[in-house]
Parts: C-alpha cells; structure tokens; sequence
C-alpha cells in the first residue's frame, strides 16, 4: 500500500493506516493487533520510508 500511494503528511497516514504512532520522529506500524510492530523513518517531502 504504501509504494501505490503518495502520503503528503501524517493526517494522510493516518487515515489509511489506523493502527500506527508517531514517536518522536519515527512511526509505529502496529501489526496483526499489536503482536508485531514495524518502526519507521517516513520522510513525506522525498516519499521515503
């Protein structure tokens, strides 16, 4: 989902991705109901991640 789409910001996410949190700088991706979590860097401006 996230290489077919463009999120400009968090609001944009967050609204595709219900179950993550921004801690400081990076994003938690929570994963078959909390079991896993990914960590991420997400840079919007580059599309990064």
């Amino acid at each position: 989902m996230v290489e077919k789409n463009r999120f400009d910001n968090w609001a944009e996410l967050k609204a595709t991705f219900n179950a993550i949190n921004r801690v400081g700088e990076l994003v938690v991706f929570d994963i078959g109901g909390n079991k896993y979590r990914l960590i991420a860097y997400i840079r919007f401006a580059r599309q990064i991640l």
